[in-house]
């Protein structure tokens, strides 16, 4: 019983505190409608008003509850004014008939005139970076790089922010132990809060996967910039260098396709026994080239 009158009492008190007339300030926030298609907003406009209305408690609960959004039309509640848009709220308005009942009084609006920059829509294309979290299975690799299709798109925005986008990245791609090859629809990572369209708003994401296998080379070596009239006698005459290239394509990698090269001009003039090769000449379809040696001993012979 207790619990009973102490529900009723409560009610009581309620229906008491909001059947009082009230003088409170309403903030609207501000959107917009019907703009051109070759017009945008700039961030600098204000993102609300704020409105002293009069009424009864229970009246002006569900304003505070949840903000209203008061949508502007372009073509109608909005005058050109240069290269800004001008509105001057007035209480009387229709536009305010839909957020406000008869019984709640509009007293005064803040502020009392609105200037709404904007700026005319430009575009450029910006490539297309691919995040990638792909795992491949044991013995595969990519037989040609991960690529975007279109590997640039289109930002469309106002001249101040296209300045700040220049590349746009996937949403990750995700795959494990992936051993096919991939062609899928990836969402380009847009940021919530841009200020700029990007189109298209996705691209498909390719790349062969490929049987890869190791392979060896015996590649001799050749001594650059030796001197006439000096002699050398240099060993190993040739070097093995290991490489990763697909499957399919091993046969036709030959030792023609790679060149090992010590320069004369690095050893000269020091105490130094023995040359540092390096690989300059490697075909592009291997991967992962690496020489199984490191030095190249020589004796002058002069």
């Amino acid at each position: 019983m207790f619990g009973l009158f102490l529900i009723l009492s409560f009610i009581f008190l309620l229906l008491t505190k909001f059947s009082k007339i009230y003088h409170e300030t309403v903030r609207l926030q501000l959107a917009y409608d019907n703009l051109p298609s070759d017009i945008v907003i700039d961030l600098e406009t204000p993102k609300e008003i704020e409105i002293e209305v009069e009424g009864v408690g229970f009246r002006l609960l569900p304003y505070y509850l949840k903000k209203p959004i008061l949508t502007l039309d372009a073509q109608e509640d909005l005058k050109m004014h240069g290269d800004e848009y001008l509105w001057t709220p007035d209480l009387n308005d229709e536009i305010f008939n839909q957020y406000f009942s008869y019984s709640i009084d509009k007293l005064a609006i803040e502020p009392d005139s609105i200037i709404i920059p904007f700026s005319v829509l430009k575009s450029k294309m910006i490539p297309v970076k691919v995040i990638s979290e792909i795992k491949l299975s044991p013995g595969y690799n990519f037989g040609d790089s991960l690529k975007a299709v279109p590997d640039s798109v289109k930002v469309i925005g106002g001249k101040e922010a296209l300045k700040e986008v220049a590349m746009v990245e996937t949403k990750p791609v995700k795959k494990a132990n992936l051993s096919t090859d991939i062609s899928e629809t990836i969402e380009l990572d847009i940021k919530k809060e841009a200020v700029y369209k990007i189109e298209p708003t996705s691209v498909t994401v390719k790349a062969k996967i490929e049987k890869f296998t190791e392979g060896i080379l015996e590649i001799p070596v050749i001594v650059k910039n030796l001197p006439k009239n000096i002699k050398i006698n240099y060993f190993p005459k040739s070097i093995p260098v290991s490489f990763y290239v697909q499957l399919s394509k091993y046969n036709e990698v030959t030792v023609d396709d790679f060149a090992i090269e010590c320069n004369y001009d690095e050893i000269k003039n020091t105490q130094k026994s023995f040359f540092t090769p390096r690989l300059i000449k490697v075909p592009e379809l291997v991967k992962n080239v690496r020489l199984r040696q490191d030095k190249v001993e020589f004796i002058l012979t002069k």
